[in-house]
């Protein structure tokens, strides 16, 4: 399969535009403090970052480890 390659996608031998996504990605990273929780959704970033914020209590102090 011969595809030229654009910066959002592919065009196909067939003439189409295929649109390029990444998959859902996560990593646990260690640090000198806490451990680091990275994340990396394909979409819907947003309603994820909502949802995670709804599981802390508020207000955060400075130092709180949530």
């Amino acid at each position: 399969m011969n595809v030229q390659p654009y910066k959002l996608g592919s065009l196909a031998p067939d003439d189409r535009w295929v649109e390029h996504r990444y998959p859902d990605a996560w990593d646990l990273q260690r640090t000198t403090g806490p451990d680091r929780l990275v994340l990396a959704p394909a979409e819907r970033q947003i309603d994820l970052i909502l949802d995670l914020l709804r599981t802390l209590e508020f207000p955060l102090q400075p130092g709180d480890d949530p």
